[in-house]
């Protein structure tokens, strides 16, 4: 039987059809994690271009057996300001987050991929009038933008969640504004958005104390440092460095920090908003040993004593 929407039951429910006898039963579930994680932080990413101070969070109201059906409803952890803490506000949030979820599911409908700029920002466009109406309600001025790159972080989210559910695995949509059967087949990679998004590439050069959190000892993954106070991602290229770092040859304490030459590559959309960041060590000095003192002076710096000494090149694409 399809799935239908029950209002008794939670906000929106999620069917998943598999075959019985499937071998891998733990992709199943990974599967359906990924995808609730998914509309999850889509979820606050919404809420957020509304009012930074809400907190969303989806809540499971109902399990069904047979082909698994997942019903649940929004809670809002946190409300701004003590006037907006009515129903109807509560109300309307919650309705807004759904509805967003519900257009993003049809906007997918019979799409393979993203060929143009232009499908993004028809799905901006619906997410900004669902938006509108919600700030009516606050009798407040309307806040008419929002950065595509919120958009494409939804999409990419789904896209990523989608990738790991199996073939012959179904997944339905039920909620008020109605049921669709979610696309699994939609797929876009990180080099297809930056290709079709970016308009301008940034490239700084910066000479700075990186204080290692994670280091890769595998030599597979980033590095998780923290660069002007920011935690950030990096990728190591100083391949001289990185062998005697994996032959123990270095020796990397916590806390410790490198002192490095650092490559940022910045890449903006066409409306000069950041769409991503990329942190590339090019070249290692030394491993500098902190104490308790100077690691939290460092993390605390905004880095301005830094920004003077980046070289930057512009490239239009």
């Amino acid at each position: 039987m399809a799935l239908i929407y029950d209002a008794t039951k939670g906000d929106f429910g999620l069917e998943f059809s598999f075959h019985k006898g499937t071998d891998r039963p733990a992709d199943v579930f990974q599967s359906i994690a990924k995808l609730i994680r998914a509309l999850e932080e889509n979820d606050r990413d919404i809420a957020h271009a509304v009012d930074y101070d809400l907190d969303p969070r989806l809540v499971l109201q109902t399990l069904e057996t047979g082909s698994l059906k997942v019903w649940f409803a929004t809670a809002l952890r946190a409300i701004p300001d003590e006037g907006l803490k009515n129903l109807d506000w509560k109300k309307a949030i919650g309705a807004l987050l759904v509805k967003v979820k519900y257009k993003t599911i049809e906007w997918l409908e019979g799409k393979p991929t993203i060929r143009d700029v232009s499908e993004i920002e028809e799905l901006r466009n619906e997410i900004l009038r669902l938006k509108h109406e919600v700030e009516r309600l606050r009798q407040m001025p309307i806040e008419t933008s929002l950065q595509l790159s919120v958009v494409v972080n939804i999409v990419q989210r789904i896209s990523i969640s989608l990738a790991s559910i199996p073939d012959d695995q179904n997944v339905t949509f039920a909620s008020p504004e109605g049921t669709l059967r979610v696309n699994t087949a939609f797929s876009v990679s990180d080099e297809q958005l930056r290709e079709i998004l970016v308009r301008t590439h940034r490239v700084h050069r910066v000479h700075v104390p990186l204080v290692v959190k994670r280091p890769d000892y595998l030599g597979v993954s980033m590095w998780d440092v923290i660069e002007s106070g920011h935690s950030v991602k990096a990728k190591i290229i100083d391949q001289d460095w990185l062998e005697r770092f994996h032959n123990r040859e270095v020796s990397l304490l916590p806390g410790d920090a490198l002192m490095a030459g650092l490559r940022i590559d910045a890449y903006f959309d066409e409306e000069g908003n950041v769409f991503e960041t990329k942190y590339t060590v090019e070249k290692i000095e030394e491993v500098v040993k902190f104490n308790s003192v100077q690691l939290e002076m460092l993390a605390n710096d905004e880095g301005e004593s830094n920004s003077s000494a980046c070289n930057s090149d512009e490239v239009t694409t």
